[in-house]
């Protein structure tokens, strides 16, 4: 009986005893620091530390720290985290490009014309607080961190966190320790001049590098009794090596915190140096060798970190695994609320969205769903937050709203047409919410005056009505078709008003409709005796309507995507002098069809079709359909390699186009063209027409004020070749 006793208190003894190892095992401390790309390294350390069964009980962070520290606190371990870095785009990423997908087909025409945006506040011209709003970089946090949007207390994590910012009004280091999780990393990163910093309760936060790049006093006041650190810091450089804009950017973001880094490293037990002095804090194109970097280095340490670990061991029992799932199929969304609306109606960005409530939706549809509001262009920033309520979770949308006003600026150059600057002043939500008001000035060799007001209606199916006013004249050259010679010239004057109505309800495509009326007058400036040489003046009415498809990954050098374009016209003359007010209408019709893909990594094929027809009596100039030029700056009017613009006339007209580029180092290209033509000016069909065809070969590239094309091409049944030169975007 004694013995039996005995061994009972020797049970529960031993339980005793285990429960109060556990109860005293060491603390271990995660310290990662900032250094942009640099701080891929962390997910190289974080592989050796893994291996070896450390276990972290806390973590802090700082900008890429941040990030790498508080995705490990909710779950995601270093593999995880390796494939999450590799699988971005980190231009678009850090660049907040959105997908053009994205864009009503209103706001790509918006887009794909500027090669310079200013905001117009309080009526004067200003810079933005940073070169991107973060847009892309919010929306990847937000997705990766859906499992803890509900955790107010970072505490509460599966692994205690923090991470630093700082308060860019007083200078002050501020400990982010509760809130929304991806709000306090956005902040932590927010580089200065790169980033708009973030405002979280009141402050105006940007990167914590600037204060406390490497934040171990935090992660020690948790409680940790031991500290392992990984510090990706750099020296500061020296005026000789100062030689770049991204190196003054980071000595800008280094200098300050440089003398707290070398205090915080004193606090350390354990530091990890990867070696990445030879890379930039913008190397993100560079991950799998700086994630190497990081594993070396903490395997350089292996046996020293492997003591700790066998230590712990040997005298503690491991430490329960807490992760929570990290994927979420489905989500049931069971109300919408948007937040942070002043000018934009609520209606507006609830119809964007395309959301239902009490509706499943994917993680994946809702990610575009914030993007198709982002791509309104009428906020700075859109993320989303999402409330566990009994039978699903609340969706609130959160907004900031763009300075409504912007000066635009595009440059346009074509070498056998023109030369252009177009001054552009936008105002949203002036007229009515959800209202786009502009004003085009185009000085050159063309030269117009527009004026266009757009609104989104809020009638179903998402119609937008729209009123364009434009001044315009042209210069049209006419070239001889054999020689290509100049035969005659003509000033080509217009006033065109415009009212419509198309649906914005889809990003990608569109149905639409218009009236309008036209006033041109042809001014012969040079011709041959046997031509008119008489002033045309004309009054038009036209009756428009169209179907438009477009989901081109981008305007210039796309790689995927297809264009869809289908006009069809009533033009009606108009006798302002006659009982008969009208003439027999001229009928027209276009079928444009482009269809773009990648057939290897770096080459993409592009197939067109243009299919024209014009039917009717007294067929004014502007009514023909024209091959020639590089680029169609008016519809009807079709570019063709090997031709002059406008050179040849039809009434029917057939056209194929085969184009192939090839991006040998980025943004730069080889390309290669062939375009073949069938067409008539006659009525009879297309079989008994004429046949040209042209082929050319060029290079192209992205610049500052656009995309630039060089191209040298020849017809057969011309001669040749011609150079074409197009630089800058297309805003006629």
């Amino acid at each position: 009986m004694k013995q039996m006793w005995f061994f009972l208190f020797l049970l529960v003894f031993s339980g005793l005893a285990a429960q109060n190892n556990q109860s005293q095992r060491p603390k271990i401390g995660l310290v990662l620091s900032g250094g942009g790309a640099k701080g891929l390294a962390h997910i190289g350390a974080l592989k050796v530390i893994e291996e070896l069964g450390i276990p972290i009980d806390y973590i802090s962070g700082t900008s890429m720290g941040s990030i790498i520290g508080g995705l490990y606190a909710i779950g995601y371990r270093s593999d995880d985290l390796e494939k999450i870095m590799l699988a971005q785009n980190w231009d678009d990423l850090l660049l907040d490009r959105v997908s053009r997908r994205q864009l009503s087909l209103k706001e790509r025409e918006l887009q794909d014309r500027y090669a310079a945006s200013f905001p117009i506040e309080q009526s004067h011209i200003s810079l933005p607080t940073g070169l991107v709003a973060g847009q892309n970089i919010t929306a990847l946090l937000s997705r990766l961190t859906l499992s803890a949007h509900h955790i107010e207390d970072f505490n509460d994590l599966p692994i205690p966190f923090r991470c630093i910012a700082t308060a860019i009004e007083s200078g002050e280091v501020v400990v982010l320790k509760d809130g929304y999780l991806p709000d306090a990393i956005r902040a932590s990163m927010s580089i200065p001049s790169a980033f708009s910093p973030m405002d979280i309760d009141g402050q105006l936060l940007v990167d914590g590098g600037l204060v406390r790049n490497f934040p171990v006093q935090d992660v020690r006041e948790m409680g940790a009794d031991i500290v392992i650190g990984v510090d990706v810091s750099s020296p500061l450089y020296t005026r000789k090596q100062l030689n770049s804009l991204v190196r003054i950017m980071q000595q800008s973001v280094n200098f300050m915190g440089n003398r707290s880094t070398l205090e915080q490293r004193k606090l350390c037990d354990y530091i990890i140096d990867p070696e990445v002095e030879d890379f930039s804090i913008m190397d993100f194109n560079k991950t799998s060798a700086i994630i190497e970097k990081g594993e070396i280095a903490a395997r350089n340490q292996y046996q020293t970190l492997k003591h700790l670990a066998d230590s712990l061991r040997t005298n503690f029992p491991p430490k329960q695994d807490t992760r929570w799932p990290l994927t979420v199929d489905s989500l049931h969304i069971r109300k919408i609320y948007v937040q942070g609306l002043r000018n934009v109606s609520s209606a507006t960005v609830k119809r964007m969205l395309q959301l239902k409530k009490n509706s499943w939706i994917s993680p994946d549809q809702l990610d575009t769903a914030i993007e198709r509001v982002y791509g309104t262009q009428y906020f700075e920033r859109v993320s989303y937050k999402l409330e566990p309520v009994p039978s699903g979770v609340n969706l609130f949308v959160r907004v900031i709203e763009k300075t409504t006003h912007y000066l635009n600026v595009g440059v346009a150059y074509d070498n056998q047409l023109y030369s252009s600057l177009l001054i552009n002043a936008l105002f949203r939500n002036v007229v009515g919410q959800g209202s786009t008001v502009g004003i085009d000035a185009n000085v050159g060799e063309n030269p117009s005056l527009r004026a266009s007001y757009f609104i989104y209606t809020g009638w179903k199916p998402g119609l937008g009505f729209n009123v364009d006013v434009t001044l315009r004249k042209w210069y049209i050259p006419i070239y001889a078709f054999h020689t290509n010679k100049l035969k005659a010239s003509y000033d080509y004057k217009s006033l065109i008003a415009n009212v419509g109505l198309r649906t914005t309800y889809a990003s990608s495509f569109e149905l639409g409709g218009a009236c309008e009326y036209k006033y041109i007058r042809l001014d012969p400036q040079a011709v041959p005796d046997s031509w008119d040489s008489s002033v045309s003046r004309s009054n038009n009415f036209t009756t428009r309507g169209w179907i438009r498809s477009d989901t081109m990954n981008r305007q210039s050098f796309p790689t995927h995507g297809h264009y869809v374009n289908f006009v069809v016209e009533n033009n009606y003359k108009v006798h302002l002098d006659d009982k008969k007010t009208m003439s027999n209408p001229v009928q027209r019709a276009t079928f444009d069809f482009i269809w773009t893909n990648k057939t290897l990594p770096k080459v993409a094929i592009s197939h067109g079709v243009e299919i024209g027809m014009v039917e009717g009596e007294d067929v004014a100039a502007d009514q023909y359909l024209y091959l020639g030029g590089s680029t169609s700056y008016e519809s009807g009017v079709y570019p063709f390699w090997g031709l002059k613009f406008m050179n040849v006339t039809a009434t029917r007209l057939f056209c194929w186009h085969t184009d192939l580029q090839w991006e040998f180092r980025e943004n730069l290209y080889a390309t290669a063209h062939y375009n073949y033509a069938k067409y008539t000016l006659q009525k009879e069909t297309l079989f008994d027409g004429q046949n040209v065809q042209g082929c050319g070969a060029g290079l192209g590239a992205y610049t500052p004020i656009g995309p630039l094309n060089i191209t040298v091409a020849r017809s057969p049944e011309k001669k040749g070749p011609y150079l074409y030169i197009v630089l800058g975007h297309r805003f006629f």
